[in-house]
């Protein structure tokens, strides 16, 4: 699974926006963790232009089942994006669970502009709209698999 900056990234193409609050795979059991950064907690806006905060090594991951917990990471150190699985030829993936939940809204033409998710709409690739029916239930087959739906 690709890790959040080296694989499937909206930092990878140089965008600023993401969600304060971002899900990660827990190296030490597999299951939903959740990345942080303290620099952040006064922030308001669910989501923004972060990039003022982005490269402070104060990450920290805290996982929701084991009791893995780790701090002072950068972003490059961050475990593997949770919501990150394969459809058909592509990689689909999302920041959070709320994120991927608007992704399938948008596909299915459901997202409107007062979503907190709709910033990042315009980051939707290409392959995942031209496959919008295939990806929209792949996703929620996974946030049904998960027990989030």
């Amino acid at each position: 699974m690709p890790s959040l900056s080296g694989g499937p990234s909206h930092v990878r193409y140089g965008h600023r926006c993401r969600p304060r609050d971002l899900e990660v795979r827990c190296p030490h059991c597999g299951d939903l963790a959740t990345a942080r950064k303290p620099s952040e907690a006064c922030e308001k806006q669910l989501i923004g232009d972060l990039s003022p905060s982005w490269t402070l090594d104060d990450w920290e991951v805290a996982c929701r089942k084991c009791t893995f917990r780790a701090g002072a990471l950068s972003y490059d150190a961050l475990p593997a994006c949770f919501w990150c699985f394969d459809v058909g030829r592509f990689t689909v993936w999302a920041w959070n669970r709320e994120h991927l939940a608007f992704i399938r809204r948008y596909l299915l033409g459901q997202a409107d502009d007062s979503d907190p998710y709709a910033w990042l709409g315009t980051y939707v690739p290409g392959e995942w709209k031209a496959n919008a029916q295939l990806v929209a239930k792949a996703i929620e087959k996974r946030l049904d698999a998960e027990g989030t739906a």
